[in-house]
């Protein structure tokens, strides 16, 4: 099933989060039921979070299986 998803009005989601296998770290003021969307369809947590004020968090951080850098 093909989903589509808008952060903040804005299609390019990768800008806005992290994701592995493991986890997906999401900008704090994203809205509840996208959070809801991502994680029932990833079958991971979701963390909100912001880096520097930034809620760029794909621009800005990178993360695999082993842990992220920020």
């Amino acid at each position: 099933m093909i989903r589509r998803l808008n952060f903040f009005g804005n299609p390019n989601d990768g800008v806005y989060a992290v994701v592995t296998e493991k986890f997906a770290i999401v900008p704090r003021k994203l809205q509840k039921r996208t959070r809801k969307s991502i994680e029932s369809i990833l079958e991971v947590p979701v963390v909100g979070t912001d880096i520097g004020q930034s809620r760029l968090l794909g621009v800005l951080a990178a993360a695999n299986s082993n842990g992220i850098c920020v």
